[in-house]
């Protein structure tokens, strides 16, 4: 990946930091694991949640503590979380409001939700 994205990652990373409690993060869907390093890089626990066999696995050989399955099936404990990333993920889920639900409940209060989603009109579209 370019620097640039590397670089472009930790500046989004470091405005989580004002949310930082008990300094654990999780990542829903991270894929290749770009966010997670950039959440280690800042000195967060990060971990993720990923239905990619292969990405866990790929996940795990970077040292990242990850779950392989759906959001509710790891069974995270409410409040468990100062910091939840979902990058391009919500329009992919059958019920959206389910997971955006189990987000909440495993969210500290006062805790952030950072997801991000397709604009269909925008010019990637």
């Amino acid at each position: 990946m370019p620097d640039f994205i590397h670089h472009r990652l930790d500046e989004i990373v470091f405005g989580f930091s004002g949310y930082r409690v008990n300094n654990r993060a999780l990542e829903i869907g991270f894929g290749a694991g770009f966010s997670l390093s950039a959440l280690t890089r800042a000195g967060w626990n990060a971990e993720g949640v990923e239905v990619s066999e292969s990405a866990v696995r790929h996940g795990e050989s970077q040292g990242f503590k990850a779950f392989h399955g759906e959001l509710a099936e790891a069974r995270y404990e409410d409040g468990s979380f100062d910091l939840v990333i979902a990058t391009e993920l919500l329009e992919h889920v059958p019920d959206p409001s389910a997971i955006i639900r189990e987000i909440a409940r495993i969210s500290r209060p006062g805790g952030l939700f950072w997801g991000t989603t397709p604009n269909s009109r925008g010019l990637s579209s």
